[in-house]
């Protein structure tokens, strides 16, 4: 007879759990895996819920007591692994080289430094948490399998931070070279004495911030309701088949033996030998306002959603609500330590700025012409500078040029490694890969900051910010006036191929603007050799296209005034900058509902509706 190897653990756990989940745990429990079982649980036996934690707390409870050691920390678990104290000897030689150095002159020496620490702050922080896991360190396991702490926080406590920044988020040329675990020299603690100021101030401002965070999501989400049972679309978006944003969707395409339309389950999915597959989603649905229910998918409870069902506003709080504790608290617990590039924000900064569109957007430099890389040279005032054609862009200190001389650039195109601004990924690239971009990047900040989130909801929120338009055609377009601004769900209803429009395969259309869309893709977006080599990937054999670009352009503004954008007087007034709405309104009008008859600020400001004076 065969007997399957397993743990005294897991046995005891098998005797708390639903027979049809025991199989779950024998796979690593981490983050994720935990994550997933639980939402099972939940999902598949609510009734038994409640009790199967309380046995779990209970057991938990009864090994801490029982076994000590092996279920705590130990004082050989603030003793940094061999190999890591020989890499961090190694780190301190060559500062002592640098520092030393008669060729250098003292400015050399702080940029040498400076260099020389950034270059190790990522390879401290994978190798300490690999090689700790390997000598069974508690702090390291704790880390890596996401039960507390994070690497960053693991590096401070045996490694140290390598490198602070001040209070203006310039780094210090001094290494920091001692962990918490052993204590600190005076000179880091007198260095690390910023990053404790600003640490406890991000604190006090974080309930602050993260609220107003979620007030302008959940203002510019509100509109995104469930209108329907089916839109009726056949795009949708390519995701991993093995990720949470396969679960529960409906396909939107044929895959293997599931034809579209199939509900993807957990069952069902096994029958897949695809590693993608095209699911209906929210940043796909065709409908003018709102959402239907086949593209938003099942609902973290394995329910599908109500019909009129304010879908929007539930994605925005539990998607944002998390964000307090998990981002901005963590400050306190960060500091300023430095970070491997300056041109990268992190944490709830990094969130925030997605939202906020900043003239200057800390991340990847965009191209904003179609031409030839002629230069790439190191920039006097650091990083580099790069030349498309005959215009100059500045690549920002540590931030790695993505392009060569002689390569060919199109409009949009990254120029350097980091995060991509998602107004200009919409602007350049339509609204459709605006989208996608936002959805996720944004699902991917948050799992990296242990924010839990449900993808659909994160689509939801991405449909909802991006999704405006501005009229460029002086004649109008579509009924809609120059310089108007409209929701692109809206518009697109009503769109129709202009004159001129060809029909053939994405190759042959190369440069020409979408007439139609496509897969994930819009109305009006250019197919570029990226675009095109996408679409031909996916087994699109024939595209609309026109040679002119449309008469709109994706029109993204900060959260905070989206509200001046919408159609609809009361969308209007439920934000910020009251002021201007009700101008704006006065000069143009407003309606009940986007697209309806003129509400009740139309003509509010009639010269004919008012009273005569001295009459």
């Amino acid at each position: 007879m065969a007997f399957k190897t397993t743990t005294p653990g897991r046995v005891m756990l098998a005797d708390m759990v639903p027979e049809d989940m025991r199989d779950m745990l024998n796979t690593p429990m981490d983050k994720k895996a935990l994550r997933e079982f639980f939402g099972k649980l939940a999902t598949d036996h609510p009734d038994e819920y409640v009790d199967v934690m309380k046995r779990m707390t209970d057991l938990a409870a009864d090994v801490s007591t029982e076994y000590g050691r092996w279920t705590s920390v130990n004082l050989k678990d603030l003793r940094l692994p061999k190999s890591v104290e020989i890499y961090r000897n190694h780190i301190r030689k060559r500062i002592h080289d640098i520092t030393q150095s008669h060729s250098l002159t003292p400015p050399q020496k702080n940029a040498a430094v400076i260099a020389e620490l950034r270059k190790h702050i990522e390879p401290v922080s994978k190798m300490l948490e690999a090689e700790g896991v390997k000598d069974g360190n508690v702090f390291a396991m704790s880390s890596k399998y996401g039960f507390r702490g994070n690497p960053a926080q693991l590096t401070q406590m045996l490694f140290g931070d390598i490198m602070m920044t001040d209070n203006r988020n310039k780094p210090i040329p001094l290494a920091m070279l001692h962990g918490y675990g052993e204590g600190l020299t005076p000179f880091e603690m007198f260095t690390g004495s910023y990053g404790s100021r600003k640490g406890y101030s991000k604190v006090q401002f974080a309930t602050a911030d993260t609220g107003y965070l979620a007030k302008q999501v959940d203002l510019f989400s509100t509109g995104q309701q469930v209108l329907a049972d089916d839109c009726g679309t056949t795009e949708g978006d390519l995701v991993p088949l093995s990720s949470s944003a396969a679960a529960g969707r409906v396909l939107a395409q044929d895959a293997g033996p599931l034809t579209a339309g199939t509900l993807l389950t957990e069952d069902n999915a096994r029958k897949l030998r695809v590693k993608e597959v095209v699911v209906r989603s929210p940043l796909t649905c065709r409908l003018p306002q709102g959402v239907c229910r086949k593209c938003a998918g099942l609902r973290p409870d394995g329910k599908w959603p109500q019909l009129n069902a304010f879908i929007g506003s539930e994605s925005a709080r539990v998607t944002t609500a998390p964000t307090t504790q998990s981002l901005a608290l963590s400050a306190k617990h960060v500091g300023v330590s430095a970070k491997a590039s300056e041109a990268e924000l992190d944490g709830f900064d990094e969130i925030n700025q997605f939202l906020q569109v900043p003239e200057t957007f800390k991340g990847a430099v965009h191209s904003e012409v179609d031409g030839t890389v002629m230069r790439v040279d190191k920039a006097p005032q650091g990083g580099f500078d790069v030349l498309v054609a005959d215009t100059k862009y500045h690549v920002p200190e540590g931030n790695t040029p993505a392009v060569k001389v002689g390569d060919s650039v199109y409009e949009g195109d990254a120029l350097a490694d980091g995060t991509l601004n998602p107004a200009m990924v919409a602007r350049y690239r339509g609204i459709g890969e605006g989208r996608r971009y936002f959805a996720n990047k944004l699902a991917e900040v948050l799992e990296k900051h242990g924010v839990p989130g449900h993808r659909s909801n994160v689509d939801i929120i991405a449909r909802a910010y991006i999704n405006n338009v501005r009229i460029t055609d002086p004649d109008g377009v579509a009924g809609y006036r120059y310089g108007e601004v409209v929701p692109y769900d809206m518009l697109q209803q009503q769109w129709r191929e202009r004159t001129g429009t060809r029909t053939d395969t994405p190759k042959a259309l190369a440069g020409q603007y979408l007439e139609a869309p496509v897969l994930h893709y819009t109305v009006g977006t250019r197919l570029t050799p990226a675009v095109v080599q996408d679409i031909q990937k996916r087994g699109v054999s024939a595209v609309h296209a026109h040679a002119d670009r449309p008469g709109f352009q994706p029109y993204i503004t900060r959260a905070a005034a989206r509200s001046l954008d919408e159609p609809d007087w009361k969308g209007k007034l439920s934000g910020f900058y009251l002021g201007k709405a009700y101008g704006d309104m006065a000069a143009r009008g407003a309606t009940d509902s986007p697209g309806g008859s003129p509400g009740v600020f139309a003509g509010l400001f009639d010269p004919s509706k008012l009273p005569v004076v001295g009459g």
